[in-house]
């Protein structure tokens, strides 16, 4: 992330593409106390804009592979309850 200061903006350049932590959150399908537990406990780190401490900057390849992981786990999750449907 560099910060060009006098024009008091943020590039989202280099190795990695970032997104708010409100845009993962809206990405994620989740509630602003799930977001906060999931970069309180690690799942997601978040960088703070150093122009405006409010908001946090996220990596999006890390949500991205956070939204597969979920995809995989509901449909494991279907998948395990239509077998059990069908074994009764």
């Amino acid at each position: 992330m560099k910060v060009n200061t006098s024009e008091w903006r943020v590039t989202l350049s280099g190795d990695g593409e970032y997104m708010t932590a409100g845009e993962a959150r809206e990405y994620l399908g989740v509630s602003k106390p799930k977001m906060a537990q999931l970069l309180r406990d690690g799942v997601l780190h978040a960088e703070t804009d150093p122009l405006d401490r409010h908001y946090k900057w996220i990596r999006r390849a890390e949500v991205e592979a956070l939204k597969a992981q979920q995809k995989k786990n509901a449909a494991e999750r279907y998948l395990g309850r239509n077998k059990a449907s069908a074994e009764s």
